[in-house]
């Protein structure tokens, strides 16, 4: 009885490696794809056959998503084991790891290093007025430093890419939203970050949003506002507000939590014609559908100066530098958005890029 219901199971996983006859959830991150090398009498002696058919039957294999949800479910319920990129903190709080060394100092770069990157910036800050165009800098926040206190961090007092490079971006006098400092002092009813995402929530982004909104026109490139029309509340997280929780790979749903979606609405005269080069938290407007509104149709979004992005975050376009050069002549305000991990390499070889095309 026992071999012929284990022989039923390898039935059914063959049908379903074969055919796939049953739809199951895909799992979430990035998953390195192998692909089966062609059978030779060589790569059979040296196995090279076999170990790539191994590869690939192990990520392929029928039910291979259910198993390793209800593996990594049992492990997080028992251990709060959450695999090698999220950590979690106090009441349920998710975190991303890889942003320890950047609030902690682990990753500080050093004064001369820091100045230089400063000064990279003032010398694009002063190339871009001489072409009458204006230069925004926007550091995004992060979460564990803002709840640093779920995960009992001792880092006070360390020096930080963060902490030093704020300070030589006000000493030169380079136009900067701070969006670590601002957080930390904002008057919110909902919350700024999910317990289950990684970036600031949709609706810290939306107050994000009119804030940069108020920048713009101050900038003179821009005359309106951004004006919430609307704000749904939720009590499970939407989008990227459960973006660290998909990481996990586990059966059951993100826990409850208060949060709002707001709508917003551009009521003014002229938008921004803007270069926006930035990362992933960019991203959050475009879910919020708010970059038409807060842009220009003819605005660009360079994201992590590698790709162009749309109105939809998974249709990326190829950039090429006469792309680069086009928007950079287009656009009245370029802004460079980056969260304090990317200090390490600000801009992404922006600055670079952006400074020799300037000078041509």
């Amino acid at each position: 009885m026992h071999i012929l219901a284990s022989l039923c199971i390898l039935l059914l996983i063959a049908v379903q490696t074969l055919f796939h006859p049953l739809r199951t959830v895909s799992l979430s991150g990035y998953l390195f794809e192998d692909t089966l090398v062609s059978p030779t009498l060589g790569r059979a002696a040296d196995m090279t056959f076999q170990r790539s058919a191994n590869r690939v039957v192990t990520k392929t294999f029928g039910f291979r998503e259910a198993m390793i949800r209800l593996h990594n479910q049992l492990m997080y319920s028992m251990f709060d084991e959450c695999g090698p990129f999220v950590l979690k903190g106090k009441d349920d709080y998710l975190f991303e790891g890889t942003y320890i060394p950047a609030v902690c100092g682990e990753n500080y770069l050093g004064v001369d290093r820091l100045n230089h990157v400063a000064d990279s910036l003032q010398f694009l800050d002063q190339l871009l007025n001489d072409h009458g165009k204006k230069f925004l800098f926007i550091i995004a926040p992060n979460k564990l430093r803002y709840h640093q206190n779920k995960l009992d961090l001792e880092c006070d007092g360390v020096f930080t890419n963060y902490s030093e490079m704020r300070q030589l971006i006000h000493e030169r006098g380079i136009e900067m939203v701070d969006f670590i400092s601002e957080f930390q002092g904002l008057d919110h009813k909902y919350p700024l970050f999910s317990k289950s995402g990684s970036h600031w929530s949709l609706y810290g982004a939306s107050l994000a949003a009119q804030r940069i909104q108020e920048k713009l026109d101050d900038l003179g490139v821009s005359e309106g506002m951004l004006v919430m029309t609307e704000l749904k509340v939720d009590e499970y997280p939407r989008k990227t507000d459960k973006d660290l929780h998909g990481l996990l790979n586990i059966v059951t749903r993100p826990g409850k939590e208060e949060l709002a979606y707001p709508r917003l609405v551009f009521e003014g005269k002229r938008q921004a014609k803007a270069l926006i080069v930035g990362d992933s938290y960019y991203t959050m407007f475009v879910y919020l559908g708010i970059v038409n509104e807060m842009f220009a149709p003819d605005s660009k979004m360079l994201y992590y100066n590698k790709s162009v992005m749309t109105t939809d975050v998974n249709n990326r376009g190829e950039l090429t530098e006469q792309m680069r050069m086009n928007a950079l002549n287009d656009a009245e305000v370029v802004i460079l958005l980056s969260n304090e991990d990317a200090f390490t390499t600000l801009g992404w070889g922006f600055m670079n890029d952006a400074i020799q095309a300037l000078h041509e």
